[in-house]
């Protein structure tokens, strides 16, 4: 039980660092405040499941910075492409899209980021990990099982709760599909989440502004 928390509470905190990295940067770049994810809260699971896979697969190599600059490279962008591929399986819809730049594969992954990507990782795994797991460490055993038990309770909440955002998300894209497949469909499920879909579905297109919907052939 306390293995299992204490990789948890390790999930969470990498998810919500990589939450604030991502916010931040839209700040500066961007200028506009936003909650960047497909969950409510302030966390981004994929950031947490790329950290956790780097500390435990690469921590190996933490004295060999380019060989964990490469592998951070390679993890973290199989992560990122998988997510892609997943979410636009599960919800019928592409949720962040590369094509626009240099060096991207289906626009699912780009050069640019799988170079921040291996930044990261050589960060990470050589000294922010470290530091939260001393700090983890820190705690007893029966407090740090109570905190990641709270914690895990909100967490998925919120998970069920996005979730069903999403698949009425899929539903209007579903709904429009059945009369239209063209390029234009993009545009036409953006217009009608944008004035009638909740504050929920609203802060997705926030979150992602190049969301867009593939061209499926359309079934007979």
């Amino acid at each position: 039980m306390y293995t299992l928390c204490y990789y948890f509470l390790l999930f969470l905190v990498f998810s919500v660092l990589g939450w604030i990295m991502e916010c931040t940067v839209i700040l500066i770049t961007q200028r506009r405040l936003t909650n960047r994810g497909f969950l409510i809260g302030p966390y981004l699971p994929i950031y947490g499941v790329a950290s956790i896979t780097m500390i435990l697969c690469l921590t190996r190599f933490k004295n060999n910075i380019f060989l964990l600059f490469l592998l951070s490279v390679l993890l973290c962008s199989t992560i990122e492409y998988l997510t892609s591929y997943l979410m636009e399986k599960l919800f019928k819809a592409r949720w962040w899209d590369y094509s626009q730049k240099k060096f991207n594969l289906q626009g699912r992954i780009c050069l640019q980021n799988a170079l921040a990507f291996g930044i990261m990782g050589v960060i990470l795994v050589k000294y922010a990990s470290s530091l939260v797991t001393n700090s983890l460490d820190k705690i007893p055993h029966q407090v740090l099982i109570y905190i990641a038990l709270a914690f895990f309770i909100v967490f998925m909440i919120d998970v069920c709760l996005s979730f069903c955002i999403m698949n009425k998300i899929k539903d209007t894209i579903t709904s429009i599909m059945k009369e239209d497949s063209s390029s234009e469909m993009t545009s036409k499920v953006k217009k009608v989440l944008k004035e009638k879909a909740t504050f929920f579905k609203k802060r997705l297109l926030n979150a992602f502004p190049d969301f867009k919907i593939p061209t499926f052939k359309r079934k007979k």
